[in-house]
């Protein structure tokens, strides 16, 4: 799922990027739980401010443990 970012901050100027989102369901587990989501993000301002990102949520053991990670510069 593609997601815009509008920004609109006076501190570092207009700009903007977008966020990709990939959903994974969780059908083995017996109960409803969250899907597994992954995602990668890129920004870019009018001053030269940039930033880039992924991360990661998966369900394990049903749903007794959650992992987030993430990384960004």
């Amino acid at each position: 799922m593609p997601i815009p970012l509008i920004i609109t901050e006076p501190a570092v100027g207009l700009g903007g990027g977008a966020a990709l989102l990939f959903f994974q369901p969780n059908d083995k587990f017996e109960h409803k739980t969250p899907p597994n989501i992954t995602g990668v993000a890129g920004l870019g301002t009018s001053n030269g401010t940039w930033g880039v990102g992924l991360f990661h949520m998966h369900i394990f053991k049903e749903d007794n443990i959650r992992l987030i990670g993430a990384a960004a510069k």
